[in-house]
């Protein structure tokens, strides 16, 4: 595409930016293309949005004779497209908040395997994934069910009673509950080591170039 665009002479070539293709036609192409017999030409990315739909049945010949008028008038802004270490970047921080929202999700249904037992849990403690909860999760898991004991798993610095813990874990949870939070909690800790590894990376792809003053 690039030799017969430069062969042919035309001063500039424009693609409405659509998904992530026209991106990838600009990194292809390059933004000019340089030959010593021609010349160079312009390669525009336009918002799709910027450009007003031709009146009557569309077509993709006429789409394109209608983008082309626009660019010999003027009339078109190219698109503001992010180098390679910005769109990494965006690569790694789309894809956290991606893990973190699956993150949330299994949460909450660990929330609901615990109503369903009847363990009122979250009454007692403002996140059920903290220290306290975790450590009677994990004693769920493991066969443990008297509610007692369970208690003692408690961080001192929760504000609820003992007789308050005790009473929100007194019920009957089945081997289906455990199996249930055995398998949440697992995909949970993936989560959660996905997120760290990530958070590194973006924290690397953060740090200042070697040898630069830090802000």
């Amino acid at each position: 595409m690039k030799q017969r665009i430069c062969w042919q002479g035309w001063p500039g070539c424009c693609k409405r930016s659509v998904a992530t293709w026209a991106w990838r036609a600009r990194e292809c192409i390059g933004c000019r293309c340089i030959d010593d017999r021609i010349g160079f030409f312009e390669l525009v990315v336009a918002n799709a949005q910027h450009i007003k739909a031709v009146p009557g049945r569309k077509t993709d010949v006429q789409d394109a004779e209608w983008i082309v008028d626009l660019l010999q008038h003027g009339l078109l802004t190219a698109s503001f497209v992010p180098s390679q270490e910005q769109q990494d970047l965006r690569d790694l921080t789309r894809l956290r908040v991606s893990l973190v929202q699956e993150r949330t999700r299994l949460v909450n249904r660990v929330h609901k395997v615990l109503e369903e037992a009847g363990l009122k849990l979250s009454s007692v403690l403002s996140d059920v994934m903290g220290w306290s909860g975790r450590a009677i999760l994990h004693a769920l898991c493991a066969g443990e069910s008297n509610p007692q004991r369970l208690a003692e798993l408690m961080h001192p610095s929760v504000h609820a009673t003992q007789e308050q813990v005790v009473a929100a874990l007194s019920a009957e949870v089945r081997e289906h509950h455990r199996f249930l939070l055995r398998e949440l909690l697992m995909l949970i800790d993936a989560q959660d080591r996905s997120i760290t590894h990530l958070e590194l990376e973006i924290e690397r792809h953060l740090h200042p170039f070697p040898g630069s003053e830090p802000f």
